[in-house]
């Protein structure tokens, strides 16, 4: 169906004008092939003038109210159809969008990135889904070393959850368990779909390629080594030791950890038999969740 645009001047032409001002421009009577031509001799005074013109103008107006009537029907159906067109047009959009969504083609993840755990997903919106398994290890507490046979305890398999959009800007990181994909509760957790990373700028990142978003992911699963007792989200998260138990298992600042680092090395060689490998940064010197 194909429309045109409404020419709203268009009804100015439909202006009746001064119907006073139009006078005969005379009378002529054909027969056959000759025309006779009457002129004006005289003229009279008819007192019916004014009443005959009245109704000339009373009988063209309602003729006028008829056709703006019919053009003004014409109009709405016209934006009617329109409308109508408009509405099919973004459903055949939507659906055709739906469609490459579902067609989309994923990264190229090759069996190295699998090694290192990441895999990856269309998602249910458009995008990608990145999964990053790693473990949740936290070793300090604000600035003191929580003691490594207690840390031992609070080391938990995850998955680090990265979702980016089709132009691969990350709007969405947040940690889950490694079994079944739940939300994971840690001391930072802040809703279903929610963690509080502190000054780590995520949102808009952008991550071109796996290998950029394993290293987005390390540094993630870095910033969870540390638990900042300043912004804690939840103070007793579910499967995890309440925060003023874990508080009570603190070394003094000025602790020598070197036999708890060596217990703790112990903790990780357990942990890599079973594939679960704790990455150790020994570089921890600023409070990374502060706000």
């Amino acid at each position: 169906m194909q429309i045109f645009p409404f020419d709203k001047s268009a009804g100015d032409v439909l202006t009746p004008g001064n119907l006073a001002a139009i006078q005969a421009d005379g009378i002529s009577i054909r027969s056959g092939n000759k025309v006779l031509r009457f002129t004006v001799t005289e003229e009279t005074v008819v007192n019916e003038d004014a009443a005959i013109r009245k109704e000339l103008e009373r009988k063209f107006q309602v003729h006028m109210d008829e056709l703006t009537a019919k053009f003004a029907e014409y109009k709405t159906s016209m934006k009617n159809a329109l409308d109508t067109e408009k509405q099919k047009l973004q459903r055949s959009q939507d659906e055709l969008n739906r469609r490459l969504n579902a067609v989309s083609v994923l990264p190229a993840i090759t069996e190295a990135h699998l090694r290192q755990g990441l895999s990856v997903a269309i998602a249910d919106r458009g995008g990608f889904v990145w999964s990053f398994k790693t473990v949740y290890a936290p070793k300090m507490v604000g600035n003191r070393r929580i003691e490594p046979e207690y840390a031992k305890r609070l080391v938990t398999p995850v998955v680090i959850e990265v979702r980016t959009t089709a132009d691969n800007k990350v709007h969405n990181l947040t940690v889950r368990q490694y079994m079944g994909n739940d939300k994971f509760h840690h001391y930072h957790k802040m809703g279903n779909d929610s963690d509080c990373w502190g000054q780590f700028k995520y949102s808009g990142r952008i991550l071109n390629t796996p290998d950029e978003v394993i290293t987005f992911c390390k540094e993630a699963s870095f910033l969870l080594e540390v638990i900042n007792d300043m912004s804690i989200a939840s103070r007793n998260p579910r499967g995890l030791s309440r925060l003023d138990t874990l508080q009570k298992h603190l070394l003094p600042p000025d602790a020598d950890t070197s036999e708890g680092n060596a217990r703790m090395n112990n903790t990780n060689s357990r942990n890599e038999r079973s594939g679960v490998v704790a990455n150790v940064n020994a570089d921890v010197a600023d409070n990374v969740w502060s706000v």
